[in-house]
This record gives C-alpha cells, sequence and structure tokens, in this order.
C-alpha cells in the first residue's frame, strides 16, 4: 500500500500536463519571427488565402502571461506556412480558463491571409 500511494500520485500528476491541439500556441514557445507583414488593409492585386488564427497561452503557472505580441508572431508563422506573405485585418480577443486547451488565460489573433 505504501507504494502504491507514490505511484498514484506520480500517474496523477502526469495528465496535469500540456493539452497541444493544432493552432493552439504557449508563450512558453520560443519566438520564430517571421518574414510575413502586418498589414492595416488589403492592397489592391493581393490574393486573399484565407482566415488564420492563433492563440497565446498560459498552461502552467510558471508560464508568462499571454500576450497580443505572442500571439501575432504564432499569427505569421500560421500565415507563413499557407504561403502567405502577410497578414491584414488583425482582430485579439481576450480569453479566460478553456479547459479544452488547457489554458488559464489566452488572448486569439485572427487576420485574413493574403499573398501576392
Amino acid at each position: 500500500m505504501k507504494r502504491a500511494f507514490p505511484i498514484a500520485i506520480c500517474l496523477g500528476l502526469a495528465g496535469c500536463g500540456p493539452n497541444k491541439l493544432a493552432g493552439a500556441g504557449s508563450t512558453a514557445e520560443p519566438l520564430v519571427f517571421s518574414p510575413v507583414q502586418t498589414l492595416a488593409s488589403i492592397p489592391a492585386g493581393a490574393k486573399v488565402i484565407g482566415e488564420a488564427q492563433a492563440i497565446s497561452c498560459k498552461s502552467k503557472a510558471w508560464d508568462p502571461d499571454p500576450s497580443e505580441e505572442n500571439a501575432l508572431q504564432l499569427l505569421k508563422s500560421k500565415a507563413e506556412q499557407m504561403n502567405g506573405s502577410a497578414v491584414v485585418n488583425v482582430a485579439y480577443t481576450k480569453g479566460l480558463v478553456n479547459p479544452i486547451l488547457n489554458c488559464w488565460l489566452s488572448i486569439t489573433a485572427t487576420g485574413t491571409v493574403i499573398g501576392n
């Protein structure tokens, strides 16, 4: 019985790790600077590729708070994966507890990805 208790605690704590879903970013991840630009409006002749969304998430007590800067960098990375050259009409939404993403706090960046 004395051996079972520490094993049960370890197994219970193992389930408290982050639950990463596609598109969910954590502020603990290193920022990767992308060549994708941020523009205020769609320039004439630009091709709209589609909408993109990225989430800056605080999933652990020691993670830094989510930020719009981190959410924007994650959005630019996603736009680059979509072969986009810029993101326009970026909007931010602040969220509280999200058990699906395992986030205590989150900031979501949404924008339109455009290409040449």
